[in-house]
């Protein structure tokens, strides 16, 4: 997956969150964390920066909805 945020000045984390299930809006809450924790460190900057997360085990034929997250 690929994915990337703005840190604007604060220290950042990204990750991910997938499911097979829609979940109508991008939280925290939905479907499985990837990684299970931490994450890639964005910096603090002002500039967008870019990060991924390889998968293993995503069955074929399932559609998989999935999402970015940025935390500071």
């Amino acid at each position: 997956m690929n994915g990337g945020a703005t840190p604007n000045g604060a220290a950042t984390t990204g990750y991910f969150r997938y499911s097979p299930f829609d979940p109508g809006a991008c939280n925290d809450s939905f479907g499985t964390r990837a990684p299970a924790a931490g994450g890639s460190a964005l910096g603090s900057g002002m500039t967008a920066q870019s990060f991924s997360q390889p998968l293993s085990g995503l069955l074929p034929g399932v559609t998989y909805y999935f999402c970015a997250i940025a935390n500071n």
